[in-house]
């Protein structure tokens, strides 16, 4: 762990906080906790996109929260300033109101940081990506320093937008990636080195709940959080995870817990979730979990649990957290990534091989092996911990890196 830094009260931007999700806020929580102990005192500037003013949540360390969403002609004004900035000429009155205040929230940052969500650089968000580059523009040219801090990114094949991938990924000082399939895609398309860490959430350890709280006597726990895939897929995917479900509640006495990942007042997957839970048979108690309940009750009920159905991203890493037998069903390769990086690949499948495979055969074998899954997390957890430690390792040093020249 780096030196601890002098008195004075460092700041610390966070660039591109997602939206109204629990993951991403574990992620968050994690990040601010890591680089708080290792930069004591350190005050937090998140730049966020949330919908709700209660995903504002209440953090480790010292926080304002400035949005990021603005207006087109807001956004318009935000880039005229960016490039007169480019050219030596600061004029803050063009940036705007919202602009303002992330141009000056920048402007005292000791280090600025674009935060672990995503992938938001690469095509699986390519419709608001430009967004988060301007903000990485923004600090660039502020002269700051600049850290991608462990997200996934890519794929790359979005033509329009290479030229623009090209030059901000070496506008960051050092970046780090949660997983190797990001790193190898972003190696291969730019020829930049990124530091391959872990999710950042995975440096937070939180203790499992009392099972009491969700079960009315000796029977298993099985929390299921999955993903709409949309469209004509939805159907097919559905029934597959009600009959994974189906393959539990038939072998032992079981109530199901559905965790919604997202909230507010935009983006809600409890009623999704409700649809599935409402076919559901068998078992003894079927409830969707209330979505106020923030990250860490999510992971203290995964860690109470005793198998998981996680059809989300975040919902693995924290089964993979607190060594809970979980079967990853992953929508991006950010999830197979984590998977493998835990040792759990083989219980792992991806979401377009769902309709087609036969997913209750594979819960079935997250059963059988569920004591060797608790083994292979159990030792790999400690060693992902560490790994994220690093991540907050690097952006404490950049506290004391010489600016570049």
């Amino acid at each position: 762990m780096p030196e601890e830094r002098p008195t004075e009260r460092a700041r610390i931007v966070v660039l591109n906080q997602h939206g109204d999700n629990r993951g991403d806020e574990a992620a968050m929580r994690a990040m601010v906790r890591g680089i708080g102990r290792r930069v004591p005192g350190a005050e937090f500037v998140v730049v966020q996109q949330f919908a709700d003013a209660e995903s504002e949540v209440e953090l480790s360390q010292p926080v304002t929260y400035l949005p990021m969403t603005m207006t087109a002609s807001e956004y318009l004004r935000l880039v005229l300033f960016t490039a007169l900035l480019a050219v030596g000429v600061r004029r803050r009155g063009v940036a705007g109101v919202r602009g303002r205040a992330i141009v000056d929230a920048i402007a005292g940052a000791d280090v600025v940081v674009s935060a672990p969500g995503g992938p938001y650089f690469g095509d699986l968000y390519a419709g608001h990506e430009l967004a988060h580059w301007l903000l990485v523009f923004l600090a660039d040219r502020s002269g700051k320093p600049v850290m991608l801090y462990a997200p996934s990114c890519g794929p790359f094949e979005n033509r329009w937008l290479r030229p623009v991938r090209r030059y901000g990924f070496r506008r960051f000082d050092t970046i780090h990636l949660r997983e190797p399939i990001s790193a190898a895609m972003l190696e291969s398309f730019v020829g930049v080195h990124a530091v391959v860490t872990t999710d950042a959430a995975l440096l937070d350890e939180v203790d499992a709940a009392d099972r009491d709280a969700w079960l009315d006597g000796a029977e298993q726990l099985l929390v299921v959080a999955v993903r709409d895939p949309g469209g004509e897929r939805t159907e097919a995917h559905d029934r597959a995870v009600i009959d994974a479900i189906h393959v539990v509640v038939a072998r032992a006495t079981t109530s199901v817990v559905f965790l919604p990942q997202l909230h507010g007042t935009t983006h809600r997957d409890a009623p999704y979730l409700q649809t599935i839970a409402e076919r559901v048979t068998g078992a003894h108690r079927v409830t969707v979990a209330d979505e106020s309940l923030d990250s860490n009750a999510h992971r203290a009920l995964i860690g109470a649990a005793d198998l998981v159905i996680a059809g989300r991203y975040h919902p693995a890493v924290f089964a993979i957290s607190a060594a809970t037998p979980v079967l990853v069903i992953a929508y991006e390769h950010k999830a197979m990534g984590v998977a493998d990086a835990a040792g759990i690949s083989r219980w792992a499948v991806w979401l377009d091989d769902v309709p087609n495979g036969d997913l209750g055969a594979r819960m079935a074998a997250v059963m059988a092996d569920a004591p060797e899954i608790r083994r292979i997390l159990a030792e790999s957890s400690p060693r992902l911990r560490a790994l994220a430690g690093t991540t907050a390792d690097a952006a404490a040093a950049l506290l004391s890196a010489p600016p570049a020249p």
